[in-house]
């Protein structure tokens, strides 16, 4: 709590008109301290509050949904990121920014690229329009999923049979074998 009677002469804190002052004073600095606290966490994406995140929304043209704020957060600072150039690196980030692992592969004469997936149940919906909209209009791009993994089973008693297989992001796949 802010004190600006701790900082008067010692003859003025025997007053009791400055005691008196001092009461309405020390609650206008602490709403104005509580003011900057406020400012300082806007002015950041993550430690943002409900009322500008709907601003940085408004700001950069994105549709406000019913999803968690930490979600629409993550979309905000994929937006901010996209006004950059649209490179590898650049969208290699954007999607590692959702705890995504992802390589993209180039394929230049055929004026695509390629996002691979490695590890299973990715948010495809967000991602996939995150992508439409950073990468230039003239590039076509291909989904694949490349991992590997290891099982485990908390019933040992029973026989499991797991099967691997690979998809390319277009309900093409194919069936590697028993594991």
């Amino acid at each position: 709590m802010a004190d600006v009677g701790q900082n008067l002469p010692s003859y003025y804190k025997k007053s009791r008109y400055i005691k008196a002052l001092n009461t309405p004073v020390n609650a206008e600095f602490e709403r104005l301290y509580e003011l900057i606290e406020t400012f300082m966490k806007n002015r950041f994406i993550d430690s943002a509050d409900e009322e500008t995140v709907r601003a940085y929304e408004k700001s950069l043209g994105i549709s406000q949904i019913a999803d968690t704020i930490e979600v629409r957060k993550s979309l905000i600072k994929t937006r901010m990121r996209g006004t950059q150039t649209s490179t590898r690196a650049n969208l290699k980030a954007v999607i590692e920014s959702y705890g995504v692992l992802a390589d993209i592969t180039e394929d230049i004469p055929n004026y695509s690229f390629t996002v691979i997936f490695h590890q299973p149940n990715v948010p495809e919906s967000v991602i996939k329009n995150i992508i439409e909209d950073l990468k230039p209009a003239h590039l076509s791009v291909l989904y694949a999923y490349e991992y590997t993994g290891t099982f485990e089973f908390a019933d040992h008693e029973n026989d499991y049979n797991v099967e691997a297989g690979f998809a390319d992001g277009h309900g093409h796949g194919g069936y590697l074998g028993n594991i």
